[in-house]
């Protein structure tokens, strides 16, 4: 070995000795499970911005595992601390009135500090949501504050234990500090899932059949099933169903019209199932203006697979699409559309066509269809589309 290796070794050495890297049993699981809070997303206006404190914990979280996987333990518990406070920053934001919250948000970016204990002195004193969900959850939250004490036990390096020099020294801890540090990953999931409620119940709303059916198309998905039942449990998710917050969302919601199953396909789905025309016509009322246009589109012709519309996903038909190449470049489509309407360009073995009007010149339709279409067609296309877009104002 050079001396060159010999130097990379000793400093491996100097920078790694005391670390005890261990494996977090289950890994996999709990990155996949950490989705149900990501995707418990915000979608009121006024709140839009707590969608970064949610990713936020969650990538805290993640962190945690990281560090804890490298041997950083007293990191990995900092992390999961972290988590914990900017989910009850989370939560204090999102109690505040309008005004208040516009104020204190713009304080706390200018002086990048806001204190936990005016946070917790707040949520305890004013925030109804919070207040009435820490009743419904009592179990969970005494289990947190004790948990949290021992994070900040660790952080802190309060007792010898928490020194690296005595793990390295008691090796035969490690399956102890798995199981503790496990223990304080799972409660801390349940926790962020559970404070995510108190700014709306969204998430559990939409795990009701009845009301996901009355909901459009969000950009919130349910919380799991399983997730609930692993780190919530669901007698506190029944229990939470009687607070107000929760009631007063379901009420307010219920008295929207249910979709049926093909229209339902249609907003939440993008799926077009032309084999019930009938009843996605019945709740036409409840389309979107882009839903409407591809709808127009998809049954002008049995040959047409997919609709893109600018930069929203998909809709799809009742057509399979034979393209050999199922991989979408929106630069590949996009590199090969004109200003002006063409039609049956070929496309790996299909076609695209393009149509746009000069209302609205940049919001460009692409249509993937498995045969070319015949100039009735287009012409159906055409009439259809640029008749929709002369009525609406975008």
């Amino acid at each position: 070995m050079g001396q060159e290796g010999i130097e990379k070794n000793y400093e491996d050495f100097r920078l790694y000795q005391h670390l005890i890297p261990m494996e977090l049993p289950n890994k996999k699981n709990y990155l996949n499970d950490l989705y149900n809070i990501s995707d418990s997303f915000v979608g009121r206006i006024d709140t839009f911005f707590l969608n970064y404190f949610v990713f936020e914990c969650e990538i805290l979280l993640i962190n945690s595992i990281a560090l804890f996987e490298k041997g950083y333990f007293d990191n990995a518990c900092y992390s999961l601390r972290q988590a914990l406070e900017v989910a009850n920053n989370m939560a204090y934001f999102s109690a505040l009135s309008d005004e208040e919250r516009a104020l204190k948000y713009k304080e706390w970016g200018i002086n990048e500090k806001l204190e936990s204990r005016i946070v917790g002195n707040y949520l305890n004193s004013y925030a109804e949501n919070y207040k009435e969900i820490k009743v419904v959850f009592k179990h969970h939250f005494d289990t947190i504050k004790q948990i949290k004490e021992e994070l900040n036990t660790i952080v802190h390096k309060l007792g010898l234990n928490t020194f690296y020099s005595f793990l390295r020294a008691n090796r035969n801890k490690k399956a102890v500090d798995i199981e503790r540090f496990t223990y304080y990953l799972e409660t801390l999931i349940g926790t962020v899932a559970i404070l995510r409620l108190t700014i709306d119940p969204i998430p559990v709303l939409l795990m009701d059949e009845e009301m996901n059916y009355r909901l459009p198309d969000l950009l919130t998905e349910p919380y799991d099933t399983n997730f609930i039942m692993k780190y919530i449990g669901e007698k506190y998710i029944e229990d939470y169903k009687n607070t107000q917050l929760y009631k007063a969302f379901y009420d307010s919601l219920i008295k929207n019209e249910k979709y049926n199953e093909a229209t339902a396909n249609l907003v939440k789905c993008q799926y077009i199932d032309v084999e019930n025309l009938d009843d996605i016509l019945s709740q036409a009322h409840l389309l979107s203006f882009i839903d409407l246009v591809a709808l127009s589109v998809a049954i002008s012709s049995s040959k047409i697979s997919r609709i893109h519309y600018g930069g929203l996903p998909w809709y799809f038909t009742n057509t399979k699409s034979l393209r050999n190449n199922q991989i979408y470049d929106s630069r590949v489509i996009q590199s090969f559309a004109s200003d002006k309407n063409c039609f049956n360009q070929a496309y790996d073995n299909v076609f695209m066509s393009f149509i746009t009007n000069n209302k609205y010149s940049d919001f460009m339709l692409y249509i993937e269809h498995n045969s070319e279409l015949t100039n009735e067609e287009i012409q159906l296309i055409e009439n259809q589309y640029i008749e929709l877009m002369e009525k609406v104002d975008l």
